[in-house]
This record gives structure tokens, C-alpha cells and sequence, in this order.
């Protein structure tokens, strides 16, 4: 199922008119602090005339080592990197497949 969102956010990205902004939201449950990381992008509304902003959820759960700000921006940093590597392993795999 995972996989599947992602396609759909790989998706709705590469046809965004313009990315807007990077949202971070953080919380506290049970005292381990957890991201939201979220994407506003430019799109067209139904219609297809009239230019909107549209919210897409990246992950609901990044977990930073603590609350500063400097590990908010590690953990998304890393985030980011480990599904960029996903995506390549995936396309190694996909590659070597006969």
C-alpha cells in the first residue's frame, strides 16, 4: 500500500505547475518526538482554469532525536536520502530482472 502512495505522490509532483513550500509539523506521543513532512504545490483546479494550491503528505512519521531544530532538519535530511536510495535499489533490481 505504501508503495502505491508514493507513486501517487511521485506523481502529482511531476505534474505540479510549481512546488509552493516544505511543511513540517512536529508532535510529542509518549515523549519521542515525530514529523509530519508535507508538500504545497500548484496545480490546476477542477475545472482546469483557475491555478490552486494543493497539500500533499510526504510521510506522517520521521522521527528526530530530539526537539531542535537542527535534528528536525537531520531526520528530514535523512528521510529524504533513504527513499532516494530505496528508488534506486528498486531500479537496480528492476534493471538486473530478466
Amino acid at each position: 500500500m505504501f508503495s502505491i502512495v508514493e507513486i501517487l505522490a511521485a506523481y502529482h509532483l511531476a505534474k505540479a505547475i510549481d512546488w509552493g513550500q516544505l511543511h513540517t509539523d512536529m508532535s510529542t506521543a509518549y515523549q519521542s518526538p515525530f514529523l509530519n513532512l508535507l508538500i504545497s504545490y500548484k496545480d490546476k483546479d477542477d475545472d482546469g482554469k483557475c491555478p490552486v494550491f494543493k497539500t500533499l503528505i510526504v510521510s506522517t512519521c520521521i522521527f528526530p532525536v530530539d526537539e531542535s531544530s537542527q535534528a528536525q532538519v537531520e531526520a528530514i535530511t535523512s528521510f529524504i536520502e533513504e527513499e532516494e536510495n530505496g528508488w534506486k535499489m528498486d531500479q537496480q533490481v528492476q534493471e538486473n530482472v530478466p
